[in-house]
């Protein structure tokens, strides 16, 4: 189950989508998307996997004094410098992008890290049925951003639409959201 839910958003970027985008971008344009694809992967995952790891340690902790909101607290102070320093860099990286794809590119790095953070919901509680299905929308939204992104031409919204949904059915189907912030 946990095989299946890494694996379909791949071969849903990998085999169909990913090339679809390359046959319509430039050969340079088409390497700067990889580009930031990578950097804001390598990025978020670094963050948010790690305040997952700490969240999922720490949770009996947590659990046993009623302790609510740190954990929503330190990922809106982690997403500021991480999403800066995507954004810092794919400015001198791509020279004279414009202020819509550095949009697209913050509102990327924001989901993916409340992608990698907020799964620990599942996990916490085992429940690969949930992020299988979680991945499986994040698939399904990775098709609908693709037709946006063929009506306006900015690749990001393929990965917005994806991750946005997948995090939207996280904070519907987890309480990690409505812990507040404290």
């Amino acid at each position: 189950c946990n095989y299946v839910a890494t694996i379909v958003p791949l071969l849903v970027l990998q085999l169909f989508l990913l090339p679809k985008v390359n046959s319509i971008l430039s050969e340079e344009n088409y390497g700067f998307v990889l580009t930031i694809i990578s950097l804001v992967t390598m990025v978020t995952d670094a963050a948010g996997i790690s305040l997952n790891n700490v969240r999922l340690i720490t949770d009996i902790d947590y659990s046993e004094e009623n302790y609510k909101g740190d954990f929503n607290f330190i990922f809106i102070i982690l997403v500021i410098p991480v999403s800066f320093a995507v954004l810092v860099v794919s400015a001198i990286y791509m020279g004279g992008i414009s202020v819509v794809d550095l949009l697209g590119i913050f509102a990327m790095t924001v989901l993916f890290m409340g992608v990698r953070y907020y799964i620990v919901g599942f996990l916490i509680h085992l429940n690969y049925t949930k992020l299988m299905i979680g991945n499986l929308i994040q698939a399904v939204g990775y098709f609908i951003g693709y037709f946006i992104f063929k009506a306006t031409l900015y690749w990001q919204w393929i990965y917005i639409v994806g991750y946005a949904l997948n995090l939207i059915y996280i904070f519907i189907r987890t309480s990690l959201i409505r812990e507040g912030i404290r």
